[in-house]
């Protein structure tokens, strides 16, 4: 009646798994309540953050039998979020962190003799994708910032643009009154104001 639920995770070394489950809990807190206290700056928090889910994932990767579990794939998301959120080329050195942590695991598990054959090639096709998710993630962060920046600069010219039509429209000699579809006055020109005001 009853299947027992059956996994990898922790399945090679499970005290490792346990106590890198606890840390990572733990340093999550720590992270979320500096990030409520706005201390360190942000890009330090950011560098810990990351570096934490690096550390923590490979060891869970390495407890839960290697590049095999799958757990390495969680550094992508890891890589896509630093790569959104960091500026310049720190994206690319959190993948070639990323890169050179998973690749020491599958080193250090080839000396014991726990390493099949596919393994470096499943490694080496990840770290690629670390590399790659990291400058996609970056290159879509400068294009939305680039974008941002265009918009502020078109919103401060159409303000100057408004301010320059409400001038030349004041010294005109006939009236102008611009009126929205609801009957309400929106603008007024001087004359305009003198000629309601002796109606």
């Amino acid at each position: 009646l009853f299947v027992r639920w059956q996994t990898a995770l922790g399945s090679e070394a499970p005290r490792i798994f346990f106590l890198t489950c606890s840390a990572y809990f733990f340093s999550s807190l720590l992270f979320a309540w500096m990030i409520h206290k706005r201390y360190p700056a942000f890009p330090l928090q950011l560098q810990l953050q990351v570096l934490s889910d690096i550390i923590c994932l490979v060891m869970l990767m390495y407890a839960s039998g290697g590049i095999k579990s799958g757990v390495g794939l969680m550094l992508l998301i890891s890589m896509l979020a630093a790569g959104l959120v960091s500026r310049g080329r720190v994206a690319l050195f959190h993948a070639a962190a990323a890169t050179i942590c998973v690749l020491f695991v599958e080193f250090y598990r080839d000396i014991g003799g726990e390493v099949a054959t596919g393994d470096y090639v499943q490694s080496a096709m990840l770290s690629s994708g670390f590399f790659v998710t990291a400058w996609l993630a970056h290159t879509l962060a400068k294009y939305s910032q680039e974008s941002a920046q265009l918009a502020a600069r078109r919103g401060k010219d159409l303000i100057n643009l408004a301010q320059v039509n409400q001038l030349v429209i004041q010294d005109l000699s006939d009236a102008v009154l611009v009126i929205d579809g609801e009957g309400a006055v929106r603008s007024a020109n001087t004359q305009a104001e003198n000629y309601l005001g002796s109606v």
